[in-house]
């Protein structure tokens, strides 16, 4: 028992499949927040609660675009968004897969929420498209004073967190191989000065 349970462990290091079932964990809490919420908000006077006074509260907002209703007036527009949220993910999966070895633990878990977030809102643009839905679904809104932000999701809140992650991952990694280049550069000149050094005292030494 103890070996199978090792060989499926193996095999799901091999493939990533922990990173994917996060992907989907994080994918299947998104779309249930969002229409367990919707439900509950759709009862509500002005489709809001007030969560804490001048600062949050959930409020239902069908978003037709991207951020701030961006290319969501009108169909063509909506596809747009429906293709480049299909090519984004598939371009983040495919980079996940093809640099896995190459990139640091931080950057893999970043692409994996950024994931999440485009493939969660890509689902909701699609139903919007085939006319199953308004748009997407967006219900956290925060008062900062002196100015309301725009009303986001859980998806949202994945893909920015998930790009900043991998963001700061890269440059640290980057930064690290900069440091281990120079290290290495300092090393190589100071044993080509040590064998001149060492030539130049033989020499003397003739």
């Amino acid at each position: 028992m103890r070996e199978k349970i090792s060989k499926i462990h193996t095999f799901c290091i091999i493939y990533h499949v922990y990173y994917y079932l996060l992907l989907v964990l994080l994918l299947v809490i998104d779309l249930i927040s969002k229409h367990v919420i919707e439900s509950i908000l759709l009862k509500q006077s002005n489709n809001r609660i007030q969560i804490i006074n001048g600062f949050f509260a959930l409020q239902l907002i069908y978003n037709p675009g991207a951020f701030s209703g961006m290319l969501g007036g009108n169909i063509f527009g909506q596809i747009i968004l429906v293709l480049l949220s299909f090519i984004c993910s598939i371009a983040m999966v495919y980079g996940f897969n093809k640099y896995f070895n190459k990139i640091t633990k931080f950057e893999k878990y970043g692409l994996i929420l950024a994931s999440s977030g485009t493939i969660g809102n890509l689902v909701d643009r699609f139903l919007m498209v085939i006319k199953l839905q308004e748009g997407v679904i967006d219900f956290l809104e925060f008062d900062l004073g002196f100015m309301v932000w725009n009303t986001f999701n859980i998806a949202d809140s994945l893909l920015v967190v998930g790009i900043i992650m991998f963001v700061v991952g890269y440059l640290l990694r980057e930064y690290k191989i900069s440091k281990n280049k120079e290290k290495e550069r300092e090393e190589f000149y100071q044993i080509k000065k040590e064998d001149i050094d060492n030539s130049e005292s033989e020499h003397d030494h003739e």
